[in-house]
């Protein structure tokens, strides 16, 4: 019994210590795939179908110009959102 309790608290003791291992390299400075993401175009719809209706569609505002964070840091936050009406 003693020698399956030292066993077990073995283990438990690496697999908890090896999830603090390894390295966490956080590539901050290399372009995400979102990044560079381009509107697509309508829908086109079949004749004989009805169609969509334009001001049902979702306008995602762009992003408020920063000045980009020095190399090797990383965003905390997200950027803020402009709400102007020349995105309609």
């Amino acid at each position: 019994m003693k020698q399956q309790t030292l066993i077990t608290a073995t283990l438990a003791a690496t697999v908890l210590l090896s999830a603090c291992g390894g390295t966490a390299t956080v590539e901050c400075d290399e372009q995400q795939l979102y990044q560079s993401a381009v509107p697509g175009n309508r829908i086109e719809v079949p004749e004989g179908l009805d169609a969509l209706a334009a001001n049902r569609e979702l306008t995602v505002p762009k992003a408020s110009p920063q000045a980009p964070p020095p190399p090797g840091t990383c965003l905390d936050a997200p950027p803020t959102l402009s709400t102007s009406s020349s995105n309609k």
